[in-house]
C-alpha cells in the first residue's frame, strides 16, 4: 500500500511539474509585435538639406509608395507620433534627422510603444540639389536622313540630385535589419533649333533667324524636376526592397 501511495505522489508531483512548466516556460509574446506591419516612425531632411514641401507630405508618399508594393499594415507616421506622443516623436525625429540613428533611450520608448507592428522604418533626406547643365549641340537631320549643314539642336537641361538613406530596425530585438540609402537624379531637357552660317553673309543671317525664332536673349533651360519626381523613383526601390524583407 506504502509502494502504491509512493507511486502515486509521484505521479502528482511529475503532473504538477509539468503545470508549472506549461505555465511558466513561454514568455508571452506583445500583440502589438507579433505581426509582419511596419511602422514609419519618422521621415526627416539632414539638418543642412532644404526640401521646399513639408516632410509630413514625404512621408505620405512613401507610406503609399509601400503599400502598393504590397508591405502588410503600414502604420502611418500620424499614428507613431499619436501613440508616442508629439514631444517625444519630436525628440526622436530631430534625433534622426541630426545622426540618423537612434540612441538606446529612444528606441526602447519605441519598442515599448504598442504599434502593432513588427518592424520600424525611418528615412532621413540627405541631399536634394539642382543645376543647371551646359547647353550641348546635336545634328539636326532633314526629312531625308541627311544632316543640316546650317542649324542645329541645342539642348537646355536642368537637373536634380536627391540622396534618402533609410533604416529598418526589429521592434522585437532592437536589432538593425539593414541601413541602405538610395539616389536619384532626374533631367528636365528642352530642345531648340540655332541656325548656324558658314560665311559672313550667312552668319548675319543666322543671327536673325534665331532673334525671329527664338528671342533676342533665347530660350532659358527648363526648371529642375520637382523633389516629389525623384523621391517617387527612390522610395518604389526602397518599397521593394521592404517588400522582400
Amino acid at each position: 500500500m506504502f509502494s502504491a501511495l509512493s507511486h502515486g505522489w509521484r505521479t502528482f508531483r511529475l503532473a504538477a511539474i509539468c503545470v508549472l512548466l506549461a505555465g511558466c516556460g513561454a514568455t508571452p509574446v506583445n500583440e502589438s509585435v507579433s505581426r509582419a506591419g511596419i511602422a514609419v516612425i519618422a521621415v526627416v531632411a539632414a539638418p543642412e538639406v532644404s526640401l521646399g514641401v513639408s516632410t509630413r507630405s514625404i512621408a505620405f508618399q512613401l507610406e503609399e509608395r509601400l503599400r502598393a508594393a504590397g508591405v502588410p499594415e503600414v502604420i502611418a507616421v500620424s499614428r507613431v507620433r499619436s501613440a508616442l506622443g508629439a514631444e517625444r516623436h519630436a525628440l526622436l525625429s530631430a534625433e534622426v534627422a541630426a545622426t540618423n540613428r537612434l540612441v538606446n533611450d529612444a528606441l526602447q520608448q519605441v519598442m515599448a510603444t504598442p504599434l502593432e507592428a513588427r518592424y520600424a522604418l525611418f528615412a532621413r533626406v540627405e541631399q536634394n540639389e539642382t543645376a543647371i547643365l551646359e547647353p550641348s549641340q546635336e545634328p539636326l537631320r532633314r526629312g531625308s536622313g541627311a544632316i543640316a549643314s546650317d542649324k542645329e539642336t541645342v539642348v537646355l537641361a536642368s537637373r536634380r540630385d536627391v540622396r534618402v538613406a533609410a533604416t529598418l530596425l526589429d521592434l522585437v530585438t532592437g536589432s538593425v535589419q539593414w541601413q541602405r540609402a538610395w539616389t536619384a537624379a532626374p533631367l528636365a531637357r528642352a530642345d531648340y533649333v540655332r541656325y548656324t552660317g558658314s560665311s559672313f553673309s550667312g552668319s548675319v543671317t543666322a543671327t536673325i533667324a534665331n532673334s525671329v525664332v527664338n528671342g533676342l536673349r533665347g530660350p532659358s533651360a527648363p526648371p529642375p524636376p520637382k523633389l516629389e519626381l525623384a523621391l517617387d523613383a527612390i522610395f518604389r526601390e526602397l518599397a521593394a526592397v521592404v517588400a522582400e524583407r
